[in-house]
């Protein structure tokens, strides 16, 4: 089978005594050892703290300006909001009327 000029005889070796190894471990375990989590520990939010965050919000600070001041996902800022029944305003802010917007609406009224 392996020569000696070749390097398979090692490998073939090395391959067996890998075998013999895992035949002594035993069987592996369905459970992980360790479970690891993606993010860091949750805090609770209290009262006080939504009260400032629904406040901020009202007088006009963006979510995402929330997040960060208070070390959140966004959603989470976003989730709190909706429990206390405040208003979540639209992405973008508001909408302006343009120049074309404004002669078009015109020009249909005054006809």
């Amino acid at each position: 089978m392996a020569g000696t000029y070749s390097n398979r005889t090692d490998s073939l070796q090395r391959f067996a005594e890998a075998q013999i190894r895992i035949e002594k471990s035993g069987p592996r375990r369905s459970v992980p050892s360790q479970v690891h989590t993606s993010g860091g520990s949750k805090k609770p939010l209290g009262q006080d703290e939504l009260a400032e965050i629904i406040a901020k919000y009202e007088a006009g600070a963006f979510i995402v300006q929330l997040k960060v001041e208070h070390h959140m996902a966004k959603r989470t800022v976003a989730k709190a909001l909706r429990g206390a029944a405040v208003t979540i305003r639209p992405r973008g802010g508001q909408r302006r009327p343009t120049l074309h917007t404004t002669k078009i609406s015109r020009a249909t009224y005054t006809a």
